[in-house]
Formats: structure tokens, C-alpha cells, sequence
């Protein structure tokens, strides 16, 4: 739906400018991890999981808020790897 989404107005509106929830429900999130490891940003990229032994979520659920992430820890249980949730 996201993806949906943002290509409706993509194409529809003619803008690039699609806003996440990351500005507004992940404020609180961003400052901590600006103020521990001096970056607001993601440190890893999804793609990572594919050389994890054992992958951690915590307080989420992908399946239902990224897919995009969920397919990568899918893929990486296949591979052998440990979810732990």
C-alpha cells in the first residue's frame, strides 16, 4: 500500500515529496540515537540480515509495517539464521 502510495503521488501529482512517519512519530527516536551513536539515520542497511546469524526485533512488526525489511529476515531464516522476536 505505501509503495502504491507514494507511485499515485509520484506520477499522479508530479512531486517527489512524500512524507514518512519517521518526521513526526519517530522524532523521539531519532534525537536518542543522535545523542548514543551520533546519528539519526539507519545504521545498517536491510540487506545486512543476509550475513546475520541471529536477527532481533524488538517493539515491531514488519510483516505488517515494512515488508520490504520482512522479506529480507524471511529470506534470511530460510538461510539458517535465528529471529528472535
Amino acid at each position: 500500500e505505501a509503495y502504491l502510495f507514494q507511485k499515485l503521488i509520484r506520477a499522479g501529482f508530479g512531486t517527489n515529496n512524500v512524507d514518512h512517519c519517521t518526521r513526526l512519530c519517530h522524532a523521539s527516536s531519532v534525537a536518542a540515537l543522535m545523542e548514543t551513536i551520533g546519528s539519526g539515520a539507519v545504521t545498517a542497511p536491510f540487506m545486512a540480515v543476509q550475513q546475520s546469524d541471529v536477527i532481533i526485533v524488538i517493539g515491531s512488526n514488519p510483516s505488517e509495517n515494512h515488508p520490504v525489511a520482512a522479506t529480507y529476515f524471511k529470506q534470511a531464516v530460510q538461510r539458517g539464521a535465528k529471529l528472535i522476536v
